[in-house]
């Protein structure tokens, strides 16, 4: 069991996959929950489109759009680490669920970029 999570750990699309259901998320709360102007929400809208197309890209083992969603989920990671540090929220669930995709996204863009260094695509 604990080889199953690790392969899993370590393959990359999951972290590619899952940034892209969290932008998808934010979405949709934006939508229904926020009273942004449009403006914010077209703004999303093409945000999620990009970070699809770089997806399909990065998964197919592309190496510029593999560097460049590496980059964007390891600076969205440590986004949400200093987010808890900065911020005093008194919801504590709202707190762990950003601890936790801030671990997650830094450890997957950390692997992402060692799995270019790795392969010897990127030095």
């Amino acid at each position: 069991m604990y080889n199953n999570i690790i392969r899993i750990l370590k393959n990359n699309a999951i972290y590619i996959i899952l940034y892209n259901i969290v932008c998808l998320i934010k979405l949709i709360y934006s939508f229904y929950y926020t009273h942004e102007p449009a403006f914010y929400s077209t703004i999303r809208v093409l945000a999620l489109f990009i970070y699809g197309i770089l997806s399909y890209y990065a998964i197919k083992e592309k190496l510029v759009a593999k560097v460049i969603m590496a980059i964007i989920i390891l600076f969205t990671g440590l986004g949400c680490l200093f987010l808890i540090i900065v911020t005093n929220t008194q919801q504590p669930i709202l707190r762990i669920l950003i601890l936790f995709l801030g671990i997650l996204f830094t450890i997957g863009g950390i692997n992402i970029l060692y799995s270019l260094k790795k392969k010897n695509k990127f030095n």
